[in-house]
């Protein structure tokens, strides 16, 4: 059961990897720490963060120097958005191996959710210098200097991300750090060319109406942002750059018409919490 288990997490059958672990526990009265290992990880990719994080504790205790089981748990704890939890278990397993590549990226990960890029750069860098490959170790370590203003790190660092692979998501950011630095066709001509790989790509869709709204191509910026309000109508920042967009051509029914949506969507947020 136990080597299903793990061929079955390798091909990403999550469901089936954890009924063989669990298989391969009842066998051995629970005391089976490769599995129990195995079993959290299936647990974790299967959304089933809290029994991730159960099983993860019970295969420390049972074995307290396995780093990767430590990395699990900071994963685990990360996706419950628990960031203290998450930062002490990276740190345990980067006390126990130092050079963990794994543990820094999730680490830098971690860091740059909560803001702290300077400190990410530096678990990401040590990340990036072990799989240098990586296209998003790259891409994050990238937006961490874009986060610093340190734009010109920011697009080598991209531009390595692109070569690896040209998604969406690495054109888009390119042409957000031309518009950062008032560039204005450059960064046209990259979010365009997100949008021709994504033509649904939020992020480059509002940053094109941007960009025009920037230039003072106001009716341009509507007919963008009302393209990608309607694509994307539960967004929020679409609705939000719409509404500034409508405000600065001097169209207050059209801001309201677009705030009154935005007003329904937050209302419903705040039912649903």
């Amino acid at each position: 059961h136990f080597d299903l288990g793990e061929v079955y997490l390798r091909k990403g059958e999550y469901q089936r990897s954890a009924q063989h672990s669990l298989a391969a526990l009842d066998l051995t009265s629970g005391q089976y720490n490769y599995a129990r290992h195995n079993l959290a990880v299936a647990y974790f990719h299967l959304g089933r963060h809290r029994e991730a994080v159960q099983d993860g504790q019970r295969a420390v205790e049972e074995n307290p120097q396995r780093a990767d089981t430590r990395v699990l748990l900071g994963r685990a704890y990360g996706a419950m958005d628990q960031a203290r939890q998450a930062a002490a278990q990276f740190e345990s397993a980067l006390q126990l191996m130092p050079d963990s590549g794994m543990a820094h990226y999730y680490y830098g990960r971690l860091l740059y959710r909560s803001g702290r890029h300077q400190q990410a750069i530096t678990h990401l860098a040590v990340a990036r210098a072990q799989n240098p490959q990586d296209f998003w170790i790259s891409y994050e370590l990238a937006r961490c200097h874009q986060h610093l203003g340190q734009f010109e790190e920011a697009l080598a660092l991209f531009e390595t991300s692109r070569q690896i692979e040209e998604s969406a998501e690495v054109l888009n950011a390119i042409g957000a750090v031309h518009f950062q630095r008032g560039d204005l066709p450059r960064a046209r001509g990259f979010f365009e060319r997100a949008l021709g790989r994504s033509p649904r790509n939020l992020e480059a869709g509002v940053n094109l109406g941007l960009v025009d709204l920037e230039g003072g191509r106001v009716a341009d910026a509507v007919q963008q942002l009302e393209r990608m309000a309607a694509m994307h109508p539960q967004s929020k920042l679409a609705l939000r750059t719409l509404i500034a967009a409508y405000e600065a051509g001097g169209n207050d029914a059209g801001a309201a018409r677009v705030r009154r949506k935005l007003s329904l969507i937050l209302n419903r947020g705040v039912k649903h919490q």
